[in-house]
């Protein structure tokens, strides 16, 4: 479990999600095509699906990651308002990044693609579905959310 401030300074802790199929991502806001695909897929299993499910972004580059950035991130991915961008201090977010074999940008662009993952959490809170760059589709993701649903 983890505790966050979310992109407009409240705090959001993982366990609140407990009871429902949840999202979470691995990002920054400057990050380039990578992210911006990620969070397209995201988008576009949001839109199949017929019921709101959480999403939670968690910051990999809390340094880059301004109030400002969050939003113009969101924004270009059409994301405002249906995820939670989830930000803290490098010391606060590096345990979580290491608890999900997340590799941030500092160690190198390209080991934080190789890593970049988006996760399905069950209604108990377990990790139960790990898409990797590669694997990800919006028909993919929706469809898990489905079923874990």
């Amino acid at each position: 479990d983890f505790t966050l401030p979310d992109q407009s300074g409240r705090a959001v802790s993982l366990s609140g999600y407990r009871g429902q199929v949840a999202v979470i991502a691995f990002l920054y806001s400057t990050c380039g095509p990578t992210c911006v695909l990620i969070a397209q897929q995201i988008r576009g299993a949001l839109d199949e699906l017929d019921h709101p499910v959480p999403v939670l972004v968690v910051s990999v580059d809390p340094g880059a990651d301004t109030p400002a950035r969050i939003r113009g991130f969101l924004a270009q991915v059409s994301l405002t308002g249906r995820v939670l961008y989830l930000t803290g201090s490098r010391a606060t977010l590096q345990p979580i990044w290491r608890a999900y074999g997340i590799v941030p940008p500092t160690a190198g662009r390209a080991a934080f693609e190789r890593s970049a993952a988006v996760l399905l959490l069950d209604r108990a809170g377990h990790q139960r579905v790990i898409f990797q760059l590669e694997q990800l589709t919006p028909e993919g993701l929706a469809h898990d959310i489905g079923k874990l649903g």
